[in-house]
């Protein structure tokens, strides 16, 4: 996929687009390959990137962590969103390498729809690594374990993976997926942050949150997540801002021909380098592999403060 309109950017624009992340952390993105050498002169993490992340403390306890990929699977279901989705989800469920810090986001309709996330996570870990996983170990309340052992014990059977659950703070990795899950919801506030679109988008937001964080370095290796667990060096060149109004294009012959409706970014497809665009006024989406970015060019929310402040208590 190629954005065919491109225009010059530096530091501060990849910030936005890759939902501040640190300038120290997107240079080394560059340095290792992901990102093209952009100006540096104006670097400056912003207000939002100042603000700390709180968590529970857990326990502090020895455990021996993987020392390679697909060895432990963490794996959360979060509490259901009142806000429903565009495609009718109300659940999403997290799947975490220990390891590599790779991580997988898959979305419910149901708490019955459980069993058939690990099996498409099965499948696609079989398809992409040519094995299976070792280990699952599923995060829950202690109220929750009980109602999960039921619904999962056939489906775990059938896969063949030994698994356990973990209740809150048993150890310092248990509960890193709802870690995960806490850092995608405030990645999501600041994507909503400057955006026209309606929180009934969430889940295309939190793909591409998710998205986003398996390329963050990691700081015991010279690497990122996504190369540690694809074994290759992913370009992020296409990445735009989320939410932010597009003008669809089309190549005709040799010339680029812009279409006069505005559109809105929604994320990136799984199968191919494009982008998932919006229609407002069908109510649809359609895949584009080019347009024109109107990145900062931004009107002011069109929602009225309690719409707005409902769909933050929402989500939060």
């Amino acid at each position: 996929m190629v954005n065919d309109i491109r225009k010059e950017c530096n530091t501060i624009d990849w910030h936005k687009r890759l939902r501040n992340m640190p300038c120290s952390e997107i240079h080394r993105l560059m340095e290792l390959g992901h990102l093209p050498e952009v100006d540096i002169s104006n670097d400056k993490d912003c207000e939002d990137c100042k603000k700390p992340v709180k968590y529970k403390r857990p326990l502090a306890t020895r455990y021996e962590k993987a020392e390679a990929c697909l060895e432990c699977i963490h794996v959360h279901i979060c509490e259901p969103i009142e806000v429903v989705s565009y495609n009718k989800y109300i659940l999403f469920i997290t799947f975490v390498d220990e390891y590599s810090d790779f991580g997988q986001v898959y979305f419910l309709k149901r708490y019955d729809e459980v069993p058939d996330a690990f099996h498409e996570f099965d499948r696609k870990v079989r398809m992409q690594q040519d094995t299976k996983v070792n280990k699952f170990k599923i995060e829950a309340k202690h109220e929750d374990v009980d109602s999960l052992r039921d619904p999962l014990r056939p489906t775990l059977a059938i896969l063949g993976i030994s698994y356990e659950y973990a209740t809150i703070y048993e150890h310092s990795r248990i509960r890193a997926t709802e870690r995960y899950n806490i850092r995608l919801k405030q990645t999501i506030e600041l994507m909503y942050k400057e955006s026209l679109l309606s929180y009934r988008y969430w889940n295309y937001a939190l793909r591409t949150a998710s998205y986003i964080f398996n390329f963050i370095p990691l700081d015991r290796v010279t690497s990122t997540p996504f190369q540690m667990w694809m074994g290759y060096v992913e370009s992020l060149e296409h990445l735009m801002i989320w939410g932010c109004e597009v003008y669809a294009c089309k190549k005709v012959g040799d010339e680029v021909v812009k279409n006069s409706k505005k559109y809105f970014l929604l994320g990136y497809p799984k199968e191919e380098k494009a982008y998932i665009l919006y229609r407002q006024y069908t109510n649809t989406t359609f895949i584009s592999k080019s347009g024109d970015f109107l990145e900062n060019e931004r009107e002011v929310r069109q929602e009225n403060d309690e719409e707005r402040a409902y769909d933050l208590h929402c989500f939060s």
